[in-house]
């Protein structure tokens, strides 16, 4: 698995994009990483080449709750999350219910382009 990081100051973006399988472990590690740098408002995860299956309900709601914890430093910020596959995509869902008391919004995608139109188009979420 692996998780390769691009901030684009200029847009205040940050995509991560996942390929093969992920891990609770190696997604709080990027995470915290990206916290530890330059923290831009808006996040972008491209997942639609990795899979899922290894994280379980409790992963994700630790997941939600971590960030939830940590996330104060992108209050008001937006967090797209992309899937292409069912499985993929249900557990994304998943996760954007429990992530509702993080300090920005998620939203969950099919698309890549759908997802990057919502991050552009709501500059004060």
């Amino acid at each position: 698995m692996a998780i390769a990081t691009t901030i684009d100051l200029e847009n205040q973006l940050t995509t991560f994009k996942a390929e093969g399988d992920l891990f609770l472990d190696e997604i709080r590690e990027a995470i915290t990483a990206y916290y530890q740098g330059s923290v831009t408002r808006l996040v972008l995860w491209d997942l639609r080449e990795a899979s899922l299956q290894n994280l379980s309900s409790q992963d994700v709601q630790s997941l939600a709750k971590f960030l939830e914890k940590h996330g104060a430093i992108r209050q008001g910020g937006l967090t797209a999350l992309v899937a292409s596959e069912d499985a993929e995509f249900g557990m994304l869902r998943m996760g954007g219910a429990y992530a509702d008391k993080a300090p920005f919004s998620v939203g969950v995608f099919r698309s890549l382009d759908k997802a990057r139109e919502w991050l552009m188009n709501n500059p004060d979420e």
